[in-house]
């Protein structure tokens, strides 16, 4: 994976990251990473500094339209992220009982 991929990773890593009360006015969230995806942003890309993905963060923040459209859009759901957490576990240790269902 190169250059371009690796961006779009990043782009996606960071759509799904934000927390509650981000300034998202032109677009949703969920409709930022949809289109993200919707260009060949690689789904499972780990971050560099903590080895979370997408999915991953999406779950720790309680963004749970991005989790879905993840999952239904094949991100891996035993990626392993910081300290071995799975986006389950990172669900359920943040209090998003609505995420991790």
């Amino acid at each position: 994976m190169g250059g371009e991929n690796d961006a779009m990773g990043a782009a996606l890593l960071h759509a799904a990251d934000g927390v509650d009360g981000d300034d998202m006015t032109t677009m949703s969230r969920a409709e930022l990473v949809g289109a993200l995806v919707a260009e060949g942003a690689p789904l499972d890309l780990q971050d560099k500094d903590n080895n979370d993905t997408a999915l991953i963060r999406a779950c720790c923040h309680g963004h749970a339209e991005v989790a879905e459209l993840l999952v239904n859009t094949g991100a891996a759901l035993d990626v392993q992220g910081y300290e071995n957490d799975t986006a389950l576990i990172r669900a359920c240790c943040h209090g998003h009982a609505e995420v991790a269902e």
